[in-house]
């Protein structure tokens, strides 16, 4: 589709060759061609935007309205057929289960792994200050936190949380990931929640 400045040259070329001709049509819009250019291009639409492919080596996972990439070998689970969270790497998708449905919430985040989920329309709370961000066009108010989760062979361990909440949208994310976000424990949820874009 052309744009609007490309409507007015090829209008106003179109004139020069065609002063006669009654309407010329240009992709877009068809004018009324006259000896007293300029010519209206109001009614041009821009060039049309598509979403960028997704990158190799990932997957498009959509919930609500909202896309995210994830890597091809992450496992994807509805969270309303969960009755305890997986082991990551994984991605949790959906709302809570059905009332009267039995749920738990059990620690599966180990060394070496993570859990996100893409959950909504239930609420989740903020774990830290959040920060307003623009995500692709989405607007996103994120926050992230490092909590002591016991300790292994006389070490404490440490598990950082990410939450990403989209107001006025029936969505949100929260990842957790072994480790401190210090030592860049995100890195790899940051990755998936930077991905997000609207998709409907």
């Amino acid at each position: 589709m052309q744009g609007c400045a490309t409507c007015q040259r090829l209008l106003e070329r179109g004139t020069e060759g065609h002063v006669n001709a009654r309407a010329i049509t240009l992709g877009c819009e068809t004018y009324r061609v006259s000896r007293r250019p300029p010519f209206p291009v109001s009614a041009c639409s821009q060039p049309e935007s598509h979403p960028p492919p997704t990158p190799p080596g990932t997957k498009m996972v959509t919930y609500q309205g909202l896309t995210v990439d994830v890597p091809e070998s992450w496992p994807v689970y509805s969270r309303p057929e969960m009755i305890c969270t997986p082991r990551g790497p994984a991605i949790v998708v959906g709302p809570l289960p059905p009332r009267g449905q039995p749920y738990a919430s059990c620690p599966a985040v180990l060394p070496g792994t993570g859990v996100i989920t893409f959950g909504g329309p239930d609420l989740v709370e903020p774990v830290g200050r959040e920060i307003r961000r623009d995500l692709n066009g989405v607007d996103a108010a994120v926050s992230e936190a490092t909590f002591p989760d016991g300790t292994e062979n006389g070490t404490l361990r440490y598990v950082s949380t990410e939450v990403a909440r989209f107001p006025g949208r029936g969505a949100w994310i929260e990842a957790d990931e072994p480790g401190r976000v210090a030592d860049g424990a995100l890195h790899d949820v940051d990755q998936v929640i930077d991905s997000i874009r609207s998709t409907g």
